[in-house]
């Protein structure tokens, strides 16, 4: 008698932990920009927090279904308090500002879908 197995895709195949901190630092550097030059502090702030991690990685994807070719931007919040840590996702935009939110709203939407991390990030459109 001839078995047969389906196998069923996962839309989202999840990432092991170890591989993702190995390979974060170049990962950020081939798919964000910085304006601070802090990347290695941006490394580390993301590594605390593996959900944070895995939005990181999901981020290009999603973003450059909205926002095709458009430089996505990590860097930590200016005007925050001293002791606080915010990581800024900025997408720099060729849209205007009501395209751009409406935009900006399908992304953050996706976004809801994962689990929220501990690590703080705010994600702000560049005009």
């Amino acid at each position: 008698m001839q078995q047969f197995k389906m196998q069923i895709p996962q839309s989202h195949t999840p990432i092991k932990l170890e591989k993702i901190n190995s390979n974060l630092k170049e990962f950020l550097k081939k798919h964000f920009k910085f304006p601070s030059q802090n990347i290695y502090e941006i490394n580390d702030y993301i590594k605390k927090d593996d959900e944070l991690c895995r939005i990181i990685y999901e981020l290009p994807r999603i973003i450059s279904k909205e926002f095709k070719e458009s430089p996505i931007m990590l860097d930590f919040m200016k005007y925050t308090n001293s002791n606080e840590s915010i990581l800024q996702i900025s997408i720099k935009t060729p849209y205007d500002g009501k395209t751009s939110s409406n935009k900006q709203d399908i992304i953050l939407e996706e976004l809801y879908k994962y689990k929220s991390p501990e690590q703080y990030y705010f994600i702000t459109m560049m005009f």
